[in-house]
């Protein structure tokens, strides 16, 4: 079984962004011990912009009915496969 390996970012205030300090650690399989790629090495810095923009974002969240937050509308990735209806896929399916 060969896996795909990508170069990952994280989610911040609803957009992709790389760590400010520009680092990046390789992640791996816990079962394997593959490689499945690299990963951001988050900071302080990027934990706070996290957590701001977290705080912005909670009073129009928490008016979403559990319907509208499970349609998982976020950020898009070209890489994480998708349903006909646009859903993420799982890897189940």
């Amino acid at each position: 079984m060969s896996v795909a390996v990508h170069d990952y970012s994280m989610v911040v205030g609803g957009a992709w962004a790389e760590s400010e300090s520009g680092g990046r650690t390789e992640a791996t399989s816990p079962g394997t011990g593959a490689s499945l790629g690299t990963v951001p090495e988050g900071t302080r810095t990027d934990a706070t912009r996290a957590i701001a923009a977290a705080n912005r974002a909670w009073r129009e969240w928490a008016a979403k009915t559990a319907f509208e937050r499970g349609r998982g509308d976020g950020p898009a990735r070209p890489d994480f496969p998708r349903t006909s209806t646009g859903r993420r896929r799982s890897s189940r399916e």
